[in-house]
């Protein structure tokens, strides 16, 4: 009997099965925060120790330089020693420009072309009026050089760049452009679309010619020269007279020193003059040592 009554029990328990009850649900709650909690105290653990494993480097001493330039630190000697590279570049460009212009000037002062014939017997007193020396400064022309050359300049106002233009090709001047290259490059027919251009050899042109920078009329030779497509060429520009021109000034520079030895010429100022549609010169200062 008490067998049977155990079998009976048995389909009661089945049907029942297992009880989760509220303490049950408590503790498996709280062993899984205490879980989450202790693996991220350990990764923080991780975490810092590994921060300060870490080695920082050592900072790189240094010192502190001015920039070129800078004078704050009262230096007044050279700031070039502070630029590698171009120490000597303002000497080397100076040195390069003095020697072509001395070429220039050894060219411009031959007698064999710049004394016209009619002033081919004058005594040696008066030689040096006949040669150019281009350096120096000037309103627009050349300047002292070796036996007392005479300083010429040249004035003009012209209306415009055209007239400027036409100027040069009626009285028989060239622009020209000293180049980096050590060759002079030409421009004639100015007033022209397409001028005329060409190169020659410094120490072969024996011409006498004028130096307009610094004057008036240094932005109106830029403008021709830039029209010719030289004017990159280099930095100097210069006119240059035709041998007609170059021996019409001599003459009337000769002539308004009025029997004076040329040799004592210390400045000479031609002045660009209108001559119907044409143009011509006179002097207008000269003055003497």
């Amino acid at each position: 009997m008490a067998a049977n009554s155990l079998e009976s029990l048995r389909p009661e328990r089945a049907a029942s099965g297992l009880r989760v009850s509220a303490y049950d649900r408590t503790t498996s709650l709280l062993i899984a925060l205490l879980l989450l909690v202790g693996m991220a105290t350990f990764a923080i653990v991780i975490i810092y120790f590994s921060s300060r494993l870490e080695r920082t480097p050592p900072a790189i001493p240094f010192t502190p330089v001015a920039p070129p330039g800078d004078n704050m630190a009262g230096d007044t000697g050279d700031t070039n020693d502070m630029m590698p590279g171009v120490e000597n570049a303002p000497e080397v460009l100076e040195r390069n420009l003095e020697s072509l212009l001395d070429q220039l000037s050894i060219a411009a002062t031959s007698d064999a072309v710049l004394m016209a014939e009619d002033m081919t017997a004058e005594s040696a007193d008066n030689a040096g009026a006949s040669r150019g020396d281009p350096r120096g400064t000037g309103i627009a022309g050349n300047g002292t050089g070796g036996a007392r050359e005479p300083r010429r300049e040249i004035r003009f106002e012209p209306e415009s760049v055209d007239q400027y233009a036409q100027w040069f090709d009626a009285v028989g001047l060239e622009i020209a452009v000293l180049g980096s290259d050590n060759q002079v490059y030409y421009a004639s027919k100015l007033s022209t679309p397409k001028p005329t251009v060409r190169t020659g050899d410094p120490a072969a042109d024996r011409r006498l010619y004028f130096n307009s920078s610094g004057g008036p009329l240094y932005p109106l030779d830029r403008k021709l020269a830039e029209k010719a497509g030289i004017l990159d060429r280099g930095e100097l520009v210069l006119q240059f007279c035709s041998p007609e021109l170059q021996n019409k000034l001599l003459q009337l520079e000769k002539q308004a020193a009025s029997g004076k030895a040329t040799s004592g010429i210390a400045l000479t100022v031609f002045k660009v003059v209108k001559n119907g549609s044409g143009f011509d010169f006179e002097v207008a200062v000269q003055r003497f040592y």
